[in-house]
């Protein structure tokens, strides 16, 4: 039934011109022409008009032109060849000067431009490549071709599926579109439009792409694949996911050396599973330990029950590992800050020079230049160390170590209550200060309220080795424990003479001036949140699911 088919087309091919003989037909082995050279057939048939002459020849059909060999069941061509076209049907077999080889059921060929179309059950091979479409054409001058309806390419470990697609057999380079789906080794690539060398596995990302690399899928629009083992770099609107972070940024590098992925413009990460992000412009996330480093002042952000904390650095260091001293199971996401350290939240904010910071426990470490803000209270020390004690989960301990000073803001302005020593110890339930140890050179003054509510008019002045100082709900001091070379008095803030007495420690000092209002205070870059990565991925999500 084939066979009827085919030499049906091969009828209407030919038309209805006569037949007759002709004494200087081609014969088997002879040269057509200087670049056509007709090697064997079975049966020939000759065509003639006025105009022309064709000759159709039949039965395993050897065919030399433009030094490629042509085999096929049946072959059509004119006496005009150099300037036409060969037409061949069944059973075709191309092999070219550079050793490629190319079947399918029907050829158009032409000679002028070294140009084939090939349709049916094509396949294309070359050097280990094998190409596979229903439509596949051809240049053999030029080397480059095209495939369309679905096809498919094969190189070494390197499957591509493509609706339409551009190659060439000189540098290995393909212009996929339509529903693209490249495999190589473990990476799985699906796109819309991509140029993508099947040999080096370099490429450039043209529209919606989506890579899948072991743990990590990045979605992206634009973008150049670097090839194995070289980086690749990612555009605008970038999206990568990395076990529970989802993160997207405007300038994407990743290096499959090491599973390191350089954001080197504006990015936001979130990890699903801690509830903790990043913003920022720079940074190195390292894929395979789960390790962020962020420079430039980016923001580091924690979404509590009822609350979010806010952190900013110069640079900040993030990883998931074990800490000596923090009482916890799992490994909890640390963070550690250099460099004008600052945070924030609803109730309490800070700043020192280095900042660690445990997610899982709250446990917050602070060095050098430390100052805390709560409510109305404010401490200053050198170093300093923030816990919430594991079986209390509303009791927290602050300690302060080196040159410690604390104060309370009094109504009126100009007074505060005031404890100082070489270390302080505050223990809080919730956001109230229940009491406040001190440790050497504890140096105390306090205010104590008339029965007119607002009106101070006696202080209270005290030292000692050790103190213990206990606060009521509302924050006032409600008794003092003294102990070790104690000295104290109760002094008139205004003496008998109307001179105002001293309502300052030595030890006074103060940051209130730069109290941050709110996050953006803490200057990061960008200062305000960019958009959230969520947003992104539900998108990306919904253009891909299957």
């Amino acid at each position: 039934m084939k066979w009827l088919v085919c030499n049906f087309l091969l009828l209407l091919s030919i038309g209805s011109h006569p037949l007759f003989a002709q004494s200087n037909a081609p014969v088997q082995d002879t040269a057509v022409t200087d670049s056509v050279y007709l090697q064997a057939f079975q049966q020939m048939q000759i065509f003639q008009s006025d105009t022309n002459t064709r000759y159709v020849l039949v039965g395993d059909v050897v065919l030399s032109a433009d030094s490629n060999l042509f085999f096929c069941d049946s072959l059509i061509f004119d006496s005009d060849i150099d300037s036409g076209v060969i037409r061949a049907y069944n059973n075709i077999q191309v092999t070219t000067i550079e050793g490629i080889v190319i079947t399918s059921d029907s050829l158009v060929y032409s000679l002028q431009t070294s140009a084939g179309r090939f349709l049916g059950h094509c396949t294309y091979t070359e050097n280990g490549k094998r190409i596979k479409s229903p439509y596949i054409s051809f240049n053999t001058a030029t080397g480059e071709g095209q495939f369309a309806g679905g096809g498919q390419l094969r190189q070494g470990n390197t499957r591509i599926r493509s609706n339409y697609g551009n190659y060439s057999s000189r540098g290995g380079r393909s212009r996929l579109t339509g529903d693209v789906e490249i495999r190589q080794g473990p990476t799985l690539i699906q796109s819309k439009d991509i140029i993508y060398n099947s040999k080096t596995g370099a490429g450039k990302i043209l529209d919606s792409t989506v890579i899948y690399e072991e743990d990590l899928t990045i979605y992206c629009h634009k973008g150049q694949l670097g090839g194995e083992g070289r980086p690749s770099t990612f555009g605008e609107g970038t999206l990568f996911v990395s076990g529970s972070k989802i993160g997207w940024c405007n300038n994407t590098r990743f290096n499959p050396q090491d599973s390191t992925i350089n954001l080197l413009s504006d990015y936001h990460i979130y990890d699903t599973i801690d509830s903790i992000g990043m913003w920022g412009v720079l940074a190195t996330l390292d894929d395979k330990n789960g390790s962020l480093r962020g420079y430039r002042r980016p923001m580091v952000y924690s979404v509590g029950d009822q609350d979010t904390l806010f952190l900013a650095a110069d640079t900040l260091f993030a990883l998931k590992d074990s800490i000596e001293g923090v009482d916890t199971m799992a490994k909890p996401t640390q963070l550690f800050g250099w460099g004008s350290g600052m945070f924030f939240s609803q109730n309490e904010q800070g700043q020192a020079n280095t900042i660690h910071w445990v997610g899982a426990t709250d446990y917050l470490a602070l060095n050098g230049d430390v100052v805390l803000w709560n409510d109305s209270v404010e401490v200053l020390s050198d170093a300093g160390q923030m816990e919430t004690d594991s079986n209390h989960q509303d009791k927290r301990k602050l300690s302060f170590w080196g040159d410690a000073f604390w104060s309370r803001a009094l109504t009126p302005r100009g007074f505060f209550d005031q404890v100082a020593g070489d270390s302080l110890c505050i223990i809080l339930r919730d956001t109230l200060i229940q009491q406040i140890e001190v440790r050497n050179n504890a140096h105390i003054l306090v205010f104590i309220e008339s029965e007119t509510d607002g009106l101070y008019e006696n202080g209270n002045r005290s030292d000692a080795t050790y103190a213990l100082v206990r606060l009521d709900s509302l924050g006032e001091v409600l008794s003092m424990r003294l102990e070790d070379g104690v000295v104290g008095d109760v002094f008139a803030i205004v003496d008998e003479g109307g001179g105002a007495q001293p309502t300052m420690l030595d030890a006074y000092r103060s940051m209130r001036h730069v109290r941050p209002d709110s996050y953006v205070d803490l200057t990061s870059n960008p200062a305000i949140m960019p958009k959230d990565p969520l947003t992104l991925y539900r998108r990306y999500v919904n253009q891909w699911a299957k």
